[in-house]
């Protein structure tokens, strides 16, 4: 089974840990675009709250995809570092 899978946790660590940071950078993102009425113009306030709207389902869903998939990284890295810690205490025991 291990020459078919293999994970290194650090890296599975980090890519969760990346994926968490964008996820937070969005939202950050997302926040400034709910205060986006920066200019004079109504007509592009008006435009930005519109697209702001239309977005909004497709920006909580991507988030969301992203969160779950940092989720599942950080899952594979502590199975995988679990995994190994148990190989080794059997491995002991041997």
């Amino acid at each position: 089974m291990a020459s078919r899978f293999s994970s290194d946790p650090q890296v599975a660590a980090q890519v969760a840990g990346e994926l968490a940071r964008l996820r937070e950078d969005m939202r950050v993102a997302a926040r400034r675009l709910d205060t986006a009425n920066v200019t004079d113009s109504v007509a592009i306030n008006t435009a930005l709250d519109a697209f702001h709207h239309a977005a909004a389902q497709s920006w909580d869903s991507l988030l969301a995809e992203i969160g779950q998939a940092a989720d599942l990284f950080a899952q594979l890295s502590r199975g995988t570092l679990d995994l190994d810690k148990a190989f080794a205490d059997k491995a002991r025991t041997i």
